[in-house]
């Protein structure tokens, strides 16, 4: 079965080098400008809210994506980028219907 979330080398490179050994949880949560933003959160070991979160081990960190968040984020590809204006951790939604200047604040048509 495919991970809900892909991501790409660079991004497991720089999870690996930013929380090693830890559970780096992605999902989805209320507010931003456009109506919802992306939400990152970082654990030493596994919670009981995980539960319902797809896991994939990449070695060196445990990627969670949030249970209730897994139908916004189906097909969802996670890249690191640097370029000009600096590195950054680029998000590639297909869900997402539109979005503000940030990258981070995204709506769906829901």
């Amino acid at each position: 079965m495919a991970n809900v979330v892909t991501l790409t080398d660079k991004a497991v490179d720089h999870f690996s080098s930013v929380a090693k050994g830890k559970y780096v949880k992605f999902g989805i949560m209320g507010g931003g400008c456009a109506g919802f933003q992306y939400h990152w959160e970082t654990y030493d070991a596994p919670v009981d809210h995980m539960e319902r979160d797809e896991q994939t081990d990449y070695g060196d960190f445990t990627l969670s994506v949030d249970g209730h968040s897994i139908m916004y984020l189906i097909g969802t590809t996670i890249d690191y980028v640097s370029d000009l204006t600096g590195n950054r951790v680029d998000i590639q939604n297909p869900q997402a219907q539109a979005g503000c200047g940030c990258g981070e604040s995204i709506n769906f048509n829901v």
